[in-house]
């Protein structure tokens, strides 16, 4: 379960790592990327939340969350802008 808050933007992804490190273009390694979902999120007072598919075993995970612009007119060769969350320590009991 996840919550969370886009301002004017709608839920998109969510990624979760056993590790903070990155690439060169921000994105988790990908051999430490243990989830990588399409958001379904409900719309609640403080933002949104969401339930992923699949579970993760106990542990301290990274997770990012995308959000995607709304209102513009996108289309397959001109895709709406993503926008990444800063990665968020979180811990699985």
């Amino acid at each position: 379960m996840v919550t969370f808050a886009l301002g004017d933007l709608v839920p998109g992804q969510i990624v979760v790592a056993s590790s903070p490190k990155t690439e060169p273009n921000g994105a988790f390694v990908k051999a430490n990327v243990r989830l990588h979902e399409q958001l379904a999120a409900k719309k609640i007072a403080t933002g949104y939340r969401a339930r992923t598919a699949h579970r993760l075993p106990k542990g301290r995970y990274w997770v990012e969350v995308s959000g995607v612009v709304i209102g513009l007119d996108c289309t397959p060769h001109k895709p709406c802008k993503t926008d990444w969350s800063n990665a968020r320590r979180v811990r699985v009991r």
